[in-house]
């Protein structure tokens, strides 16, 4: 879904300047390896939530095991908390380039997206 390319793209790109920073970088580590690490966290978090949101949404954890769709469904509550999180941590910034909603929107288009594939007639085969 194209809704979600934008959000998980730039997570992708922070967590993987994030790292590449704290592994080369002392000066980064000295001054903000606990804030990286959090960022780092919240960034894998929100693209492992969208992924496991659009798994669901597509049907694909259906005919797995209940570990699997146990672990699904956490990182889709991991993905919720760290968009939640990443909204507001970036609210009170004066000069947000992101609308609002930036980080939900990806979760939210997959959740629609399942409830419409839900009430097709073919998808409840």
């Amino acid at each position: 879904m194209l809704l979600s390319v934008p959000g998980v793209l730039l997570a992708l790109a922070a967590a993987g300047y994030v790292a590449f920073a704290i592994a080369t970088d002392p000066g980064y580590r000295n001054g903000f390896l606990e804030y990286g690490l959090q960022r780092f966290a919240l960034d894998i978090a929100f693209v492992c939530g969208v992924c496991a949101t659009a798994a669901i949404a597509t049907g694909r954890t259906k005919d797995r095991p209940l570990p699997t769709r146990v672990l699904v469904w956490c990182l889709v509550i991991a993905g919720v908390i760290a968009a939640a999180w990443m909204e507001v941590e970036f609210w009170s910034e004066a000069e947000w380039i992101w609308p609002r909603g930036f980080f939900a929107t990806p979760l939210i288009a997959w959740a629609a997206v399942g409830a419409w594939l839900r009430q097709r007639p073919e998808a409840r085969d």
